[in-house]
């Protein structure tokens, strides 16, 4: 709970909460965010003569700017680690969605985890196999394992479900790429 002043999130801190972000998407971390302010509201008001005696500054050479996220940042780059593209998988659902292109077709990527297993010199965002746990794809050094994607005009859906359907599209045959006409 932040005291107002006359900058842009420049006053006085007067209490906080957090919680660990875990496996949390944008969403859900949102969400149990926003359950935390009321209760903490409602305490700060009900104390607030405490809460403004113990009030810290904020340092305002410790502040940051967060740009407007971009579509564009949702382009996976199948050349950094699993872990990273993971976490921007949560980071980006459910907006912006993060995307690659599988031949002409542009595929949303909604969750994955990382596969601890060596890539064997696959190269990054080829599918190294596809199954009904997900779709296995090399990435700089290791693996990811999509679990739910959404293929143009459709909705979220389990790997599964999607390989049932398209089976031909999602062979060891098939890379990912950052545009439908990429050659590498």
């Amino acid at each position: 709970i932040m005291q107002m002043d006359a900058g842009l999130d420049t006053g006085a801190m007067l209490a906080t909460a957090s919680c660990p972000v875990g496996r949390h998407t944008s969403a859900t971390l949102h969400a149990e965010l926003a359950a935390l302010g009321p209760p903490l509201l409602l305490e700060t008001l009900d104390h607030l003569e405490a809460y403004r005696s113990r009030a810290q500054s904020q340092d305002d050479s410790a502040a940051t700017y967060a740009h407007k996220i971009d579509k564009r940042e949702g382009l996976v780059d199948w050349h950094c680690p699993a872990r990273e593209i993971e976490r921007r998988l949560r980071a980006f659902d459910p907006f912006p969605g993060c995307y690659s292109f599988l031949g002409a077709t542009r595929v949303k990527i909604w969750q994955a985890s990382v596969v601890h297993a060596p890539t064997d010199m696959a190269v990054p965002g080829s599918i190294v196999r596809a199954s009904d746990a997900g779709i296995v794809v090399a990435c700089g050094g290791d693996l990811l394992c999509i679990t739910q994607l959404q293929l143009p005009g459709g909705k979220r859906l389990e790997a599964r479900e999607v390989l049932h359907g398209h089976t031909t599209q999602f062979t060891t045959a098939g890379v990912f790429r950052s545009s439908p006409d990429a050659a590498g």
